[in-house]
């Protein structure tokens, strides 16, 4: 028999996906290059922050359709979590106790090592700290219902030395609405009892659908199926990394180590 792939003219899932992949990269370092070489790298940068300002409202709108995710702090997590999975990042995503703040905890970051490798590392920190703000800043909007619901920080980052990349997100329990008449009056539920002045938990009918609260884990699994074709969200194929999970007292997170699953690439339809 041939070597493997002789004679060929179909990708596998995975290769599929790996070519797509690079072609994603490059596409993004050659048009910021060519742009740099005739404007100068300021209008460069400021054309790739325009750009990461809109691309991730693409990407969350086509996630919560793959994902059947809603607006609020669980919707971001499941579908922020998918993205990192299929970019290649090495991640965990962990949610606090109360399910109102999310931190992305970020050990390998790409986009970095590509600077790196290119020879342009001393860029990393200013290109690093202008998209990265724009981009997830993006993503907390889209998925805040553009009222400023959910407020994004960046913490700590690898371009600016540190170990790891802190994103975190918290969600507002209680959005700002007209003043109560009756201050001292008790709020009730549906059911007419007490439940004080806080609106109910985001999570319900109005909010995000994640996995239930009562669970303490969510699985790897859930990002590494983000992108599968059609509703089936499939992630078949051979694997070079590995997704585990795991519960850390009353923290949940996702896991999310190697990031070169052979995943399934759906068409966008904007």
């Amino acid at each position: 028999m041939g070597e493997e792939g002789e004679g060929r003219t179909e990708l596998t899932d995975g290769e599929r996906a790996e070519y797509f992949r690079r072609c994603y990269t490059a596409a993004d370092g050659l048009w910021f290059m060519k742009v740099e070489e005739m404007r100068g790298f300021e209008e460069a940068l400021e054309a790739d922050r325009r750009v990461w300002s809109i691309l991730p409202k693409i990407q969350a709108r086509t996630l919560r359709t793959m994902l059947k995710a809603d607006e609020g702090i669980e919707g971001l997590a499941r579908c922020i979590s998918a993205k990192h999975s299929a970019e290649g990042f090495d991640f965990e995503a962990k949610m606090d106790e109360d399910g109102r703040l999310l931190r992305l905890i970020i050990s390998k970051c790409p986009w970095h090592e590509l600077l790196v490798r290119s020879g342009r590392e001393a860029l990393s920190e200013r290109v690093g700290t202008t998209i990265c703000n724009a981009e997830y800043a993006a993503w907390a909007e889209e998925f805040g219902g553009g009222a400023g619901r959910i407020s994004f920080s960046l913490r700590s980052q690898i371009c600016k030395g540190d170990q790891v990349c802190t994103f975190c997100f918290e969600e507002s329990r209680s959005p700002e609405g007209p003043e109560d008449p009756h201050p001292h009056q008790p709020k009730t539920g549906r059911s007419g009892s007490p439940r004080g002045g806080r609106l109910s938990d985001p999570t319900g009918s109005e909010g995000a659908k994640g996995p239930q609260r009562s669970s303490a884990r969510i699985t790897g699994a859930e990002g590494e199926r983000a992108m599968g074709r059609g509703g089936g969200l499939k992630g078949e194929g051979p694997r070079a990394g590995e997704g585990t999970s795991q519960a850390e007292g009353d923290m949940r997170s996702v896991h999310h180590i190697g990031g070169r699953e052979a995943l399934k690439i759906a068409p966008l339809r904007l």
